[in-house]
């Protein structure tokens, strides 16, 4: 008796879990459009109720930003239109514009091999208009 309710109980365990965690990848689906065209190309990861987006897309969706790595590991992401300069390293809370230093509530990370970096802090400190749609699907 006692095994069958172990059984039971731990079957139960594993479709709730199981259940728990398809919500939890469904609810973190995002689309993104940029100038008014969705980019199923993009993805995100969401940390701590942050948006990450993989750094190359900074390059591939915006010409007139461009991303660099120095020796340092010390991204720089330059706007051409301005020619500000966002200086920022893996890890660390803190970036650089204009030699001015900034917090960030969360920093870039590297999430199975890919540079993430957080969406609304790079597009607002860059001039970009970020907007969350949470009606949209």
């Amino acid at each position: 008796m006692k095994k069958i309710f172990i059984t039971a109980l731990l079957s139960i365990i594993l479709i709730l879990t199981t259940f728990s965690t398809a919500l939890a990848l469904e609810e973190q689906s995002i689309k993104f459009h940029i100038d008014g065209y969705e980019r199923p190309e993009i993805t995100a990861q969401i940390v701590n109720q942050t948006t990450f987006v993989p750094l190359r897309i900074i390059n591939n969706q915006f010409s007139h930003l461009q991303t660099a790595w120095d020796n340092n590991k010390i991204v720089s992401v330059t706007n051409s239109k301005t020619n500000e300069v966002l200086k920022f390293s893996l890890e660390s809370n803190i970036a650089y514009k204009g030699g001015k230093q900034i917090s960030l509530s969360t920093p870039a990370r590297i999430i199975n091999g890919v540079t993430y970096v957080p969406l609304r802090f790079i597009s607002e400190t860059m001039g970009l208009f970020v907007h969350w749609d949470s009606m949209m699907d």
